[in-house]
Parts: structure tokens; C-alpha cells; sequence
């Protein structure tokens, strides 16, 4: 519920670590899901089983950060005292190598030259329908973001979310 952030220790930190480990790996992808309670999510995944898949260790780890960066924050206006322990103190989870047993660039291999040559030979490179048919081969090559953003990507080494993040006055030459 909603409380003033005065109010909040390390315990309801704690709490909220314990709900993002519960939560399945595929969570509010349609919009009935999204109507849901996320604590509803939890009791009808383990309604499935055990075992069934969940969000990664990095993914939990980000979650408690961002909180834990809203606290930080807070902190820096004087909202709380500074002297406020860091409430994400021994919660961050083991994750990478620890867990995997493999190193970064070995947890998302990258793209092989078959299918960096299947992507640019899509119709939005070679040319499309039209502005909606862009699945279809056709004679329109249209430069938007379908068409910059993975060339972009390419060339700066950028993941898709840190491409989709950046603005018009991002972009130098």
C-alpha cells in the first residue's frame, strides 16, 4: 500500500525481494494479466507447480536497485535523515558466472553472420510494400526507426533498449 517513504525500513525492502523472487519469468503480457494483481500472478503460477520459470537474479537485482535508488534520492533531499541505513544492504542476489557458470559475453551470444545477413535483407532494407505493409516486398524504402535503429546498433555495439532510449539531439553525424 501507499506510505509515507519515512515509514519504510529494511524489512518492507525485504518483503518486496521476496515478491520479485515469487514472480514468473512471463508476467503481464496481455491485458487481462496486466488487470491482475501481481501477488495473483504469483498464486496462479505456483498453482502450476514448483518449478515453474522465474525472473532471473539480474532482473531482481535491478528491481531492488531502482527501490533502493528512490530511497538514495530521498536521502540527498533531506526527505530522509542520512544516516538512514541502505536498506538494499545483503539483498542483491548472486547472479552472472556465479550462477551461470558463464561469463558476460557468453550469457547472450551474439547474432551469427547468417542472421545479421537474413535481418538486412528484410524488405525493410531491400524495400516494402508500403509505410504499413512493411513485411511485404515492394519498391519503398521508408528511413524511420525500423530502418535506422538496427543499423545504429550495429555500428555503436548498443543493446535495443539503449538505441530506443536516445533522442534526435543524441545523434552527433
Amino acid at each position: 500500500g501507499d506510505a509515507d517513504i519515512r515509514s519504510y525500513t529494511a524489512h518492507h525492502m525485504a518483503e518486496f525481494r521476496s515478491v520479485l523472487i515469487d514472480i514468473p519469468k512471463i508476467y503481464w503480457r496481455s491485458e487481462a494479466e496486466q488487470l491482475k494483481h501481481i501477488l495473483q500472478v504469483i498464486v496462479e503460477a505456483k498453482a502450476d507447480g514448483p518449478d515453474y520459470k522465474r525472473v532471473s537474479p539480474k532482473t531482481i537485482n535491478k528491481h531492488v536497485s531502482n527501490m533502493n535508488s528512490v530511497f538514495e534520492y530521498a536521502k540527498k533531499l533531506g526527505v530522509l535523515e542520512r544516516t538512514t541505513p541502505n536498506f538494499a544492504e545483503g539483498l542483491y542476489l548472486e547472479s552472472g558466472i556465479e550462477v551461470s557458470g558463464l561469463d558476460v559475453n557468453e550469457e547472450r551470444p551474439g547474432y551469427t553472420a547468417p542472421q545479421v545477413k537474413l535481418f538486412f535483407t528484410h524488405p525493410v532494407y531491400t524495400g516494402r510494400k508500403s509505410t504499413y505493409f512493411y513485411n511485404e516486398p515492394g519498391a519503398v524504402i521508408i528511413r524511420d526507426a525500423l530502418y535506422w535503429l538496427p543499423l545504429l546498433s550495429c555500428y555503436q555495439l548498443m543493446r535495443r533498449e539503449e538505441i530506443c532510449q536516445l533522442r534526435v539531439r543524441h545523434v552527433r553525424q
